[in-house]
């Protein structure tokens, strides 16, 4: 079950990424086309009226806040953010914050063992390995498993609970109670897609988390 999600995610990812390119497009450079529209419309507009101009500069105008809306939440989305509600143009603020939360987790610089600071990024790459290594290597000491005092009994009743199958409102209860744009899973989905197509997912993600239980 495992392999067939993942080939299904995988499959679905990449359906993702084509119509991103050819049909969803380049929000930044859709904003940038229609607001040049907009300016020649309106200018040409200046010159005299023109119903079917005006009717044109209406449509367009629509198209433009629903841009500025995907544009919001795509950056509210690379914010993290999780306590400013949508419909103010939060947009330089939430890319305000990603810079800002790239920046606090780059690293520029780092101490030695000497305490000399260093900035080289090879130099650094390999500081970086050489600390995890010997922060995790064994140390070849043994030190036995000693219990004290005796487990708790489990009644009948709480064996029974431990070994029942996971419910389906149990996994949706979860699923659920995630924030929606925290950071993405190793699938690279963020909660919000399941939490927004719970109907289609359900039924393959609990057989999914019901194998693995």
């Amino acid at each position: 079950m495992e392999s067939s999600w993942n080939n299904d995610i995988s499959s679905f990812r990449d359906s993702l990424k084509e119509w991103n390119t050819n049909v969803f497009g380049d929000i930044l450079k859709k904003k940038k086309k229609i607001i040049r529209r907009f300016q020649g419309i309106t200018n040409t507009l200046d010159q005299g009226n023109n119903n079917f101009l005006e009717k044109l500069r209406g449509q367009i105008w629509k198209e433009y806040q629903d841009i500025l809306t995907q544009e919001e939440i795509l950056y509210y989305q690379k914010s993290r953010s999780k306590w400013l509600e949508f419909g103010n143009r939060n947009t330089k603020f939430f890319h305000g914050s990603t810079m800002i939360r790239r920046r606090k987790n780059k690293i520029n610089l780092l101490h030695n063992d000497m305490d000399n600071p260093i900035s080289d990024p090879n130099i650094l790459e390999s500081m970086t390995l050489n600390f995890f290594a010997d922060f995790y290597k064994d140390n070849n000491l043994d030190f036995p498993f000693v219990l004290r005092g005796e487990f708790p009994i489990l009644c009948d009743e709480d064996i029974s609970i431990i070994g029942k199958n996971i419910l389906h409102e149990e996994i949706k209860h979860a699923v659920f109670g995630m924030g929606g744009f925290k950071a993405p899973g190793r699938d690279n989905f963020q909660v919000i897609f399941f939490q927004s197509q719970w109907e289609k997912v359900k039924n393959d993600l609990c057989l999914l988390i019901g194998d693995i239980f």
